[in-house]
């Protein structure tokens, strides 16, 4: 219960992360959405970047197994998402998906350690 406690607003991005990767997106009738080019990639690369920041704000890399863990779960968890949308839920997967995944979590974290790198030092 204390790891839900902790970390509340990762497991929360990640459950409507997950919703969001398994849900039947051929029903939805939003035309003027996709004209807008690369529009999948641009929302894989924003909501990547909110888990990429929320994680490193509740993590606050105090050690390197939690640094590497800040960088290295964006991306199994981006990868794990193109998989099920490949696999099991019968959606396209795409590796430039995982990409924009990718590339938004480190995003996030960086922008997350440039604005709150001061303060973690300060109450270390």
């Amino acid at each position: 219960m204390s790891f839900l406690r902790k970390y509340c607003l990762t497991t929360v991005w990640c459950v409507v992360i997950f919703v969001l990767s398994v849900m039947n997106v051929s029903n939805i009738d939003a035309p003027h959405l996709f004209r807008i080019p690369y529009i999948d990639k641009w929302i894989h690369l924003v909501l990547y970047l909110v888990l990429g920041f929320l994680l490193c704000y509740e993590v606050r890399f105090s050690t390197f197994l939690k640094k590497m863990f800040v960088w290295a779960f964006p991306a199994f968890y981006g990868g794990a998402m193109e998989l099920i949308q490949e696999f099991v839920v019968h959606r396209s997967g795409d590796v430039v998906d995982f990409a924009a995944d990718v590339l938004g979590a480190c995003m996030g974290i960086l922008l997350c350690y440039l604005i709150f790198c001061k303060r973690w030092k300060q109450a270390l």
